[in-house]
């Protein structure tokens, strides 16, 4: 075997070094980790830039692909990138260059692209070799200035060329596009901002170095996506930029229309970073799962433009569907601030002022080393321009000198071997002013120039060189004059170069100028600021649960049994006067509805109790049930005693909430007892109830009222309550009725007698939750009591309704308002065994509006008010449901602007009439010519509806003639 074949290639000379394996990983790792953050994953605080996409824009600069040239393949591109500085896979440097031309994923995007480079719906761009690329215009603003040793340069990987560490970009890029990545052990995440927003900023910070983060943030108020969206969070946003870290939330923009009765909610903006294809199936996801209801299709019309299209049933707001939607889909996504970039070579966290403080501490150094390098070089250029004055003034002697020198080196030694006659020169300096010696450069040796001792010019080696080079047509007149005046604008540069290197105001006044100009530059082309693409909102982040409710009107159900739910209000169509209703509720034998009343599913219901409590339950929270069902215990929601039962309940609105300041509660008692307290002593009710009138013979066990507001309303107990009252007193009493009034509002209290006393709420002066009111209403003997409270508030008249469904409506200038309360009232309800020995509802209602009565049998029956005739205070009424044998009317609840019934739902209604649950016996005209016997066999009454008219009809012009002796008899009879 040769020698050679013995010789070790690799240099390995069979020595095994052991090392320790814990200290070469913890080496190692750091190794590995410090280049991951210096080198790929982190930007540079002062342009922006990871290394890669510096190198991109870089390669691009320099191979001329800038917005005046035509585009260039895409793969010339990365090939050029790869071979020069960025010696990694293709793919990567692709994605950059894609990246950065997208419009969704950068605010200012830095190339121009020309084919597929991917969209929203996270569609892939095409491959590299078909698409084409060039730089932007905002791009040449990083780059300005490149050229005169404004950055430092370094060798590339292969020792090459050279590549620059950072970019002397003019707007703080890496808060105007952002950037995020992830580390070894770190990560960052800042997001994108307008760019005017940005550089107003920065010229306030130039303007006044101390300014304040928040005084800042009036300039920089949030960031600005591509992708538009609403930006919820001020709170998160004002912690990230005082501590770098923080919180907001991008909520997408939606329109909501109806077109021929289709509600549509088209989605025209989503979050930043969210595919609009991902969003499209996971709403998908929802209807399949039921987890959602109320859309009915969804359609995407994204072309250009987002535009995601909700179709929504027409019973649904599409605005509660959008807020499900937020919650469960990405529709609505929070974006973290973590803005870690590199400072000086390490990682730091920053505040919005750092970010800006150190941009400009960076403007401020590309701006002297521009300043020195635009010295140099016009100091040069003046030197040159000296000589070429020395070779006008003397140029017999140089053509003579230089024809006479055997060679160029010759020529050379021979002008700089003797001084020169420098009067064009001498004019030339005599306008340079103080300092002739300002455009002298610096490393020039002192044996150069003007001789202060012979006043002769001694050429320097630079300057030899370029008389040489000159050629003949500069010998001219006329070229005499245009270096003098070369010269002359050399020198002011010369001198305005050197006083802003010397002056830092001059400085400042430099950057800000270049600060206005790059905003300016960004101008649109109607000549406005570019404007936010992302709106500012103070709505809640967090919604709350009403925010996910279908806001709707419902019929809220209480049965004497203490079963309690509500059903949508639609489900219950009109009906003409007369109807037998559609059963509303089920109810036990023996059981029977005790109260009906309607409002919407975002109202709230407080219930008042047997013991004088109150508890409040939003209506959505009550059990939604069909027809046929019960619903559930109210105990199920509210914490009751065992003997407590709900005897009262109302709805508080979305106005009554508003004024709650200038609202009180009215309440009545059955036994004529008033009171009247703030509605904001019940702003905050307990779960376990508030105390809110002290009912005769009642105590709730355990109660916790304060002693010193007992002590207070003791007084309000007693007052006004004369020996008579005393006896009255005793009695057991319960809620008949509470309603929601204003300083002044009228009050009127009807009895079950079918009696009415009005009077003003200003006779009840304001008490405490504990006391127990003052008399309001004096009753007959027997079982009579009151039953119900109307506080008008315009002009429409009172209707009545007996326990056998007769009703009618009384004019409010047939009840004469009195100045005092505790009167017996006048008769507002003729009553007889055939009518009704009670009447059991009462409401002010408009002809517009619609009456729900519900039977204590469970049926409702909803009739329009303009056909219940307006009648005499003392007549009987008409008939406005048709009860079976033993039934009678339970509750009645106006329904505000009730739409009128159609012609052809009267029609189909009369026509399938016995097959739809519930409905029977639908009036329209050709009900006339039905028979008592048949009215009454269906009724179970011993009376016909044309019986009841006609008594009506013919008793009613006695009774209107009667009726204001008759009011004024029973007044002064009480």
């Amino acid at each position: 075997m040769s020698e050679s074949n013995n010789q070790n290639p690799s240099g390995f000379n069979g020595e095994v070094k052991p090392i320790n394996i814990v200290d070469e990983l913890k080496t190692s790792y750091l190794d590995y980790a410090m280049s991951v953050i210096m080198s790929r994953a982190l930007p540079d605080a002062r342009d922006g830039f990871k290394p890669v996409h510096r190198r991109v824009l870089y390669a691009m600069h320099e191979g001329g692909n800038t917005p005046d040239k035509p585009f260039v393949k895409s793969a010339e591109i990365v090939g050029k990138v790869m071979g020069l500085y960025h010696p990694h896979g293709d793919s990567a440097i692709y994605g950059t260059l894609v990246r950065m031309a997208q419009d969704f994923s950068l605010r200012y995007p830095l190339v121009q692209g020309q084919g597929n480079f991917g969209g929203r719906g996270d569609e892939a761009p095409a491959a590299m070799r078909y698409t084409e690329a060039r730089m932007s215009h905002i791009a040449l603003e990083l780059l300005k200035d490149i050229k005169k040793e404004t950055v430092d340069f370094i060798p590339n990987y292969s020792n090459k060329t050279t590549e620059p560490l950072v970019l002397p970009t003019r707007f703080p890029n890496l808060l105007v596009n952002g950037s995020s990545g992830i580390a070894v052990g770190m990560a960052t995440n800042i997001p994108p901002h307008n760019l005017t927003e940005v550089l107003n900023g920065c010229i306030a910070y130039v303007d006044n170095p101390e300014i304040t983060i928040d005084q800042l943030m009036e300039y920089i108020p949030a960031p600005d996506f591509p992708t538009g969206g609403i930006i919820l969070g001020r709170s998160g946003i004002r912690e990230a930029y005082h501590t770098g870290r923080g919180k907001l939330y991008l909520r997408s923009v939606y329109k909501v229309s109806e077109e021929s009765r289709v509600k549509k909610i088209n989605i025209v903006e989503i979050p930043y970073q969210v595919s609009y294809n991902t969003v499209i199936e996971r709403i998908h996801d929802l209807i399949k799962n039921d987890e959602i209801q109320g859309i009915t299709e969804v359609l995407n019309l994204s072309k250009n433009d987002i535009n995601i299209e909700l179709r929504v049933h027409k019973d649904y707001d599409p605005h509660v569907i959008m807020n499900q939607l937020f919650a469960k889909t990405s529709l609505q996504s929070s974006i973290s601030f973590n803005m870690l970039a590199l400072n000086k070579g390490k990682p730091q966290t920053l505040n919005l002022k750092q970010f800006i403080s150190i941009f400009i501490d960076f403007r401020r150094e590309v701006i002297t080393r521009r300043c020195v390098y635009e010295l140099r070089v016009a100091r040069a250029r003046a030197h040159t321009l000296e000589a070429l004055a020395i070779a006008l003034d003397n140029i017999d002697e140089i053509i003579h000198l230089i024809r006479a020198s055997a060679d160029r080196n010759q020529a050379a030694q021979a002008l700089l071997g003797r001084g020169w006659n420098c009067k064009v020169l001498a004019s030339m300096l005599a306008n340079v002013g103080d300092n002739p010696e300002v455009a002298r450069p610096v490393t020039l040796e002192d044996q150069y120039g003007i001789n202060q001792a012979d006043g002769l010019y001694y050429l320097s080696p630079e300057q030899a060189s370029d008389i040489l080079a000159m050629q003949l047509s500069r010998l001219t007149g006329l070229e005499q004059h245009e270096i003098s005046n070369e010269y002359q604008g050399k020198v002011a540069e010369i001198i305005r170069l050197l006083e802003i290197l010397n002056d830092p105001a001059k400085l400042t006044a430099v950057l800000r100028e270049e600060l206005i100009q790059s905003r300016d530059n960004n101008k649109r082309k109607d000549n406005n600021y570019d404007a936010r693409l992302s709106q500012i909102s103070d709505e809640a982040i967090s919604l709350d649960d009403e925010s996910f409710i279908n806001k709707e009107d419902v019929v809220i159900t209480y049965s004497r049994d203490s079963y309690i739910k509500f059903q949508a209000l639609n489900e219950y169509r009109s009906q003409s006067r007369g109807g037998r209703g559609r059963q509303a509720t089920q109810v036990k034998e023996n059981d029977e509805i005790d109260q009906l009343v309607i409002g919407k599913t975002t109202d709230t219901l407080l219930c008042f109790t047997s013991l004088g409590r109150v508890f409040q339950i939003k209506v959505y929270k009550l059990p939604r049930a069909t027809q046929a069902s019960r619903g559930r215990p109210i105990n199920n929601y509210l914490n009751l005693q065992d003997d407590e039962k709900i005897t009262n309940l109302i709805i508080l609105d979305e106005e009554a909430n508003e004024d709650i300041e200038n609202k009180y509660l009215f309440f009545a008692t059955e036994q004529g007892k008033v009171k009247k307290t703030k509605l904001s002593l019940f702003s905050k009710i307990r779960v376990n109830g508030l105390k809110a009138i002290t009912l005769a013979n009642t105590e709730v066990a355990g109660s916790e009222e304060v002693s010193e507001e007992n002590e207070t309303n003791a007084e309000d107990i007693n007052l006004e309550q004369d020996a008579n009252d005393v006896a009255h007193d005793l009695l057991p009493d319960r809620l008949a009725q509470v309603v929601v009034i204003s300083d002044g509002d009228p009050v009127y209290l009807i009895s079950r007698a079918g009696h009415v006393s009005a009077f003003s709420s200003d006779c009840v002066r304001a008490q405490g939750r504990t006391s127990r009111g003052v008399r309001g209403m004096r009753l007959q003997e027997g079982e009579d009591k009151v039953i119900a409270v109307i506080v008008p508030k315009n002009d429409d008249p009172l209707l009545t309704v007996t326990e056998r469904g007769l009703g009618k409506r009384t004019s409010l200038e047939e009840i004469q308002l009195r100045q005092n309360r505790g009167t017996k009232g006048v008769r507002i309800h003729k009553l007889s065994e055939r009518a009704g020995n009670a009447v059991i509802g009462a409401t002010q209602i408009n002809v517009a509006d619609q009456l729900a009565i519900i039977t204590d049998g469970g049926k409702l029956v909803r009739i329009n008010a303009n056909e219940i005739r307006l009648t005499g205070r003392v007549s009987a009424g008409v008939k406005l449901v048709n009860l079976v044998k033993g039934e009678l009317v339970a509750s009645i609840e106006r329904i505000v602007d009730g739409q009128s019934i159609e012609e052809e739902d009267r029609l189909a209604a009369k026509a399938h009439a016995e097959a739809e649950l519930g409905f029977t016996n639908l009036a329209d005209n050709s009900t006339a010519n039905q028979t008592g016997e048949q009215v009454a066999r269906i009724s179970g009454t011993d009376y016909a509806d044309d019986q009841i008219e006609d008594i009506d009809s013919d008793s009613e012009q006695i009774e209107s003639s009667q009726s204001n002796a008759q009011m004024n008899q029973e007044t002064d009879s009480e």
